[in-house]
């Protein structure tokens, strides 16, 4: 009875050894300051930089409007396409990376604003606005 029970705790120890071994690690990587992107992610955020994304939020932000119009400007228009262009390049998993990354470059040095607010809320809906999916990502988790 007692070589039975030594057995059935050998199988049970080799079966959750098993187990761990099989357990996926996603790793974090540091890019800049407190920034953090998914090591998977990192490459593909740093080669597309998302540098139409930013400046489309910059000229929403900067409107008279406050934002969140229908129709776009075509200085607008064209940040937009180059915006869901970079993003397009990305993997799905990625984009919402990205999106963040561009908030946390907007946000240095600001408080929290109902502009700010207005920022947060247009960029989590820039994959949608884009057709891709995600369609909205948490946006500012990287710098609360």
């Amino acid at each position: 009875m007692a070589k039975l029970l030594s057995l059935a705790a050998l199988a049970l120890l080799l079966v959750l050894a098993d187990a761990k071994i099989y357990r996926k690690t996603v790793t974090v990587t540091e890019i800049s300051d407190d920034m953090r992107v998914s090591e998977e992610c990192q490459g593909q955020v740093s080669m597309q930089k998302m540098s139409h994304c930013e400046m489309y939020l910059k000229m929403q932000m900067q409107s008279p409007y406050g934002g969140g119009r229908m129709v776009l400007l075509p200085s607008e228009q064209e940040h937009m396409q180059e915006c869901c262009r970079q993003m397009s390049q990305m993997d799905e998993k990625c984009r919402c990376d990205g999106v963040n990354m561009v908030v946390d470059q907007m946000m240095r040095g600001r408080m929290m604003t109902e502009e700010v607010q207005k920022m947060m809320e247009m960029a989590r809906r820039l994959p949608g606005m884009c057709m891709l999916k995600p369609e909205t990502c948490q946006v500012g988790r990287l710098w609360f």
